[in-house]
């Protein structure tokens, strides 16, 4: 086994034991935009129709796309930097 895997191996039995506090992040967050891009639903739409049309033969793999709800990540993204 590689070395990197035998120390993450180590690293997470000895933490299983512990107790981890994770500080309230919120703090560093506050002065970013919250919510989505208004354009959110059309961009779902459009990711949609795309999905669609790149895989018909194969509904399941389009379901699962679609799930992902990658409009909700590009709104996020889009809103932070522009």
């Amino acid at each position: 086994m590689p070395a990197k895997v035998d120390e993450f191996t180590a690293v997470a039995q000895k933490l299983r034991k512990e107790t981890i506090r994770i500080p309230n992040l919120q703090p560093l967050y506050a002065r970013w935009p919250q919510g989505l891009s208004p354009h959110y639903e059309r961009l779902v739409d459009a990711i949609n129709e795309h999905v669609e049309a790149a895989f018909p033969e194969d509904e399941a793999y389009v379901q699962r796309v679609k799930k992902m709800d990658f409009a909700s990540f590009l709104c996020r993204y889009v809103n932070f930097y522009f």
